[in-house]
């Protein structure tokens, strides 16, 4: 209570109570689909809906449902059911072909963003680290079983592979960005 939170014993009241709903939670099968028809239905219509997460935990169906009978008051989708097929490649010249995702991209309550939510300069770099240590942690595993020679490697070995990833990650979000400023 010190902190001006509130807490509740059924989910439901969240859904309930809740001006803005921001998710915040892992993609299992029992978090999939967890906004739906009913929970939505549990939701003001003054309600705002925000998914930084994971696309599966809402069914697009449910959501397009909400908009267009005004159920809801606006929502704001760094990810989506399915992206997985447009998000990650350059797709800013091709038209939508997700049906959803498309009628999604009408609605004037509704912003979507390409996937955005990992791209700063510290989320890039933590990606590059647990990459290259990735990376040299398999490279290890194989000299100690003498698949090939540490002589084989390059002095700047761990310089080289961060770079690479860092390059292979920017390139990924310009595609992202492109994608978003389509949607």
């Amino acid at each position: 209570e010190q902190t001006g939170a509130l807490y509740f014993d059924d989910v439901k009241d969240v859904f309930r109570e809740a001006d803005v709903l921001s998710l915040h939670v892992p993609l299992f099968p029992e978090t999939k689909f967890l906004i739906n028809e009913e929970t939505i239905k549990l939701m003001k219509n003054t309600s705002f809906l925000v998914n930084t997460s994971r696309g599966g935990l809402i069914k697009t169906s449910a959501l397009l449902g909400a908009l267009r009978k005004k159920e809801l008051a606006g929502v704001a989708l760094d990810v989506v059911h399915g992206e997985e097929e447009f998000v990650f490649s350059d797709k800013s010249v091709d038209n939508i072909m997700d049906d959803d995702l498309a009628r999604l991209s009408t609605y004037r309550q509704a912003i979507i963003t390409g996937h955005m939510a990992y791209f700063s300069d510290e989320a890039l770099k933590n990606i590059a680290d647990i990459t290259v240590n990735n990376l040299l942690q398999m490279a290890s595993k194989l000299l100690k079983k003498g698949i090939f020679d540490d002589k084989e490697l390059p002095e700047n070995v761990v310089e080289m592979l961060k770079g690479m990833c860092l390059d292979k990650a920017n390139l990924l979000s310009r595609q992202s960005l492109r994608v978003s400023t389509k949607i």
